[in-house]
Parts: structure tokens; C-alpha cells; sequence
């Protein structure tokens, strides 16, 4: 006995327009079919098909940060990035203006006004560009590793936050190229951090928040963009702020002396570093680890000036750590945070 019934691949795409395409599913009797659900976001107005090329467009409203496009794209798990625009004939018919392939299955895709981000299950990360005049996909830049990628979010154009099932997360960004270079392999990883969970969603976020300056001055409101908002198969959230070079610099000092003081160190002895940086080249900046800083912030007075005049083993002498510039570094990321 067969049933037949439909599955459907979706995608989000900007203008508040959901590309979803058909999929005929067979059944086969006494066997079970794991089904997804799926939440399109924001609240649907209108639901249009188009026949030849079997597609189910929603018009949604009510949608916060959704980036802008005018292309609707779509995405084949036979590994194939389809570009669809609406002709200007009639604003209910749309066909197909460019055709692209990557070598491994597709798992996710985001778009960021022209740009196309894909991540596949081996090749990492593809920067894509459609090229209007011409009606081709044109690959701008590559992934520098192989990862099985889980999610990734445009900050911009120029850079991606992605996430691989490894369980760890990496911002990438392109580097300027010359007419005659090649794309392969030639985006740059920023930074890396090791979860241990895989995230399968990544958003970006901007965060307010009001910081005190004392008791006598009101607080100031501050704002934090691209942040990123990352949840994992576990149920795990995880949340990151940009720094400044200088605040980083600072803060990865103040992690490094925390991750090997007997007051702060991990209970079983374990080597922080090369756990948050697992998997990741020695010499990719850390994305620093907000867990073991907030352990500063819980000391005394006493303690905090002996974490930072701490000496490290086998280096040499850091610059000399003010308690006072740390804890109001630290504070604003809190107030951040929380």
C-alpha cells in the first residue's frame, strides 16, 4: 500500500517573500517518514502558485531585520542554487534567471542584499554574487577549510558568521581581490571559537542597553550591532558581542591569566585554550570566552589584583593590567549581555 503526500524545502529570502519548493514524498506502509516542521516568520498574507516551475510563493508581514533582496532564490538538495525574478509584464509570474552548482549537498543558505551565502557539507562556506546584466552566478569566494556546515549569518557583504557540526564557530570575511585571482580558497577566518554543540541557527542581533557611569550620573544608553544570537541541537544559547582590537587585546590577556590561576583555572586542570580552540589554526584570534571573565568580576579587590599580576607560565612579562580598566571593560560587556 502506498500513500502519497508533500514535503516541502524552504528558504528565507528578503521583501517578505518565501521561496518553498514541492517535493513528492512516497510512503511506504508500515514504515515511519521523520517529517520537520518549520516557521516561516512573521504572518502570512498571501499564497500564490506558479505551475511551470512549481513554485509556492508567501507574502509575509510583520518581519523584524529581514534583509533586502529583489531575487528570489532557491535552493535543490541535488546541490543547486536557482535565481528567480518577477518579470515586469506580470507581477505574478516569475521565471528563471540564472542556474548555479556546488560540488557537495547544500545545507543552508542566507542572503544579504546581492550577496549569496551557501554552506554544503564539505566545501564550508560559498560567497555568491548574481551578475544582472549577464544572468549568472558567479562564485566570488571559497572557504579556506572543509566543514559540514550547520547555519551561517551575513553581518554584511564581506563577512559570515558560520557555525560547522564539529561544534565550532568561525567568522569568515573576504580578503580584496585582483581581477585574475582565483576564488578558491581565499576567505579569511577572523576568529574561532570551539562550543562543543553544534549551533543549527545563527542570527544577528543588535542589543540596548543602559551603562552606569556612577552613582551621581544617569545612565547612558548604548547600542551594540552585529551581534550574533546562536542556538544549538542541545538546547544550548549562546551569545557574542563585537570588541574593539584593544578591548580584545586586553581581555584575552586578562582569559589568559584566569585559565591558569588556582582561583579561576578549571577545577580538573584542563588546558582552556586548546579546548575553546580546538580544530582552529594557532594562529586565529580566539573569540574569548565570556564564561571564564565573568569570574573576574565575582573576586575581591584583593584577588582580581593578584590574577592580573599573575605570571604566566613559559611567557614573558605582559604589560602591566589596571583593575580599574578591566572591570569597566567587563562591565559594559555585562550590561551587554544581560
Amino acid at each position: 500500500m502506498f500513500q502519497v503526500d508533500y514535503e516541502f524545502q524552504c528558504i528565507s529570502i528578503g521583501l517578505g517573500i518565501w521561496y518553498v519548493r514541492q517535493l513528492l514524498v512516497e510512503l511506504v506502509h508500515g514504515k515511519r517518514l521523520n517529517a520537520q516542521k518549520f516557521s516561516i516568520g512573521g504572518t502570512p498574507r498571501k499564497v500564490l502558485y506558479h505551475n511551470e516551475s512549481r513554485t509556492l510563493l508567501v507574502l509575509r508581514t510583520g518581519l523584524n531585520g529581514a534583509s533586502s533582496s529583489s531575487d528570489v532564490v532557491q535552493v535543490d538538495p541535488q546541490n543547486g542554487i536557482y535565481v528567480f525574478g518577477f518579470t515586469n509584464e506580470n507581477p505574478h509570474r516569475i521565471k528563471k534567471c540564472a542556474v548555479g552548482r556546488t560540488r557537495f549537498t547544500i545545507t543552508c543558505l542566507k542572503t544579504f542584499a546581492s550577496r549569496i551565502a551557501v554552506g554544503d557539507c564539505r566545501d564550508g562556506v560559498l560567497f555568491y554574487s548574481y551578475n544582472e546584466s549577464h544572468r549568472k552566478l558567479e562564485l566570488v569566494y571559497s572557504d579556506p577549510a572543509h566543514r559540514l556546515v550547520g547555519d551561517i549569518a551575513l553581518l554584511n557583504c564581506e563577512t559570515a558568521v558560520v557555525s560547522d557540526r564539529r561544534g565550532s564557530i568561525s567568522v569568515l570575511s573576504c580578503t580584496r581581490l585582483e581581477v585574475s585571482e582565483s576564488p578558491q580558497k581565499n576567505l579569511a577566518v577572523n576568529c574561532s571559537f570551539y562550543m562543543g554543540e553544534t549551533a543549527m541557527s545563527i542570527q544577528k542581533a543588535a542589543f540596548r542597553y543602559r551603562l552606569p557611569i556612577d552613582d551621581d550620573t544617569d545612565p547612558v544608553l548604548e547600542t551594540v550591532y552585529n551581534c550574533i544570537v546562536a542556538s544549538t541541537m542541545l538546547g544550548s544559547l549562546f551569545v557574542m558581542i563585537p570588541l574593539s582590537s584593544e578591548e580584545h587585546q586586553l581581555l584575552q590577556d586578562v582569559q589568559e591569566k584566569l585559565s591558569v590561576h588556582p582561583l579561576t583555572a578549571p577545577v580538573l586542570g584542563n588546558d582552556h585554550a586548546e579546548f575553546r580552540q580546538r580544530g582552529t589554526p594557532s594562529v586565529v584570534p580566539p573569540i574569548l570566552d565570556g564564561d571564564m571573565l565573568v569570574q573576574f568580576l565575582e573576586l575581591t579587590g584583593e584577588q582580581q589584583q593578584a590574577i592580573l599580576t599573575h605570571a604566566l607560565p613559559g611567557k614573558g612579562q605582559h604589560r602591566p593590567l589596571s583593575v580599574f580598566q578591566v572591570l569597566q571593560t567587563l562591565e559594559r560587556v555585562h550590561y551587554a549581555l544581560n
